[in-house]
């Protein structure tokens, strides 16, 4: 198994790449057409297939793998890949920031909020929106999210 679906982040001169199957994560710093490695490794942030988000200098994404049912939520500081906070059998899920937070559709169709903060994960709120094995990335535009699974498309007005 290998898949490397992540988008890299690009931020200032550097790049943050991330894949599973243990082979983690790394940020780089591009100068003068070299890339020096800042940090890397399999213990910060390695995921199976969605890319996670930057919010300050924090990353917000999902660690593990969606076959191995160990998916966790976590917060990484991007400077040096230390884990601010984990949670735990929160699945695999794509993420987009918004406002201040982050909205999480997970696999199994469960649309979450939390805050975008290295504090702790604190969730604001929960809903099912699509049904189970859902792998594609939403959607956000003009205070909607559309999301969809291998069934139906939703649209859920976030105003």
């Amino acid at each position: 198994a290998s898949v490397q679906a992540a988008t890299p982040l690009a931020r200032d001169g550097e790049v943050f790449l991330t894949v599973s199957y243990a082979t983690g994560a790394v940020l780089l710093r591009l100068k003068k057409g070299e890339a020096e490695e800042v940090w890397s490794g399999d213990k910060s942030l390695s995921s199976q297939y969605t890319t996670p988000v930057r919010v300050g200098e924090h990353l917000y994404g999902t660690d593990g793998r969606s076959d191995y049912g160990n998916g966790q939520m976590r917060c990484v500081e991007w400077k040096t890949g230390a884990v601010k906070w984990a949670e735990k059998n929160f699945g695999v899920a794509s993420v987009i920031a918004v406002d201040g937070g982050i909205l999480a559709l997970t696999e199994k169709g469960e649309l979450v909020r939390f805050d975008a903060s290295p504090d702790g994960y604190k969730e604001r709120a929960r809903a099912t929106i699509l049904g189970d094995k859902q792998r594609a990335a939403p959607a956000l535009a003009d205070g909607r999210l559309f999301a969809r699974d291998g069934k139906q498309l939703v649209c859920v007005s976030l105003k």
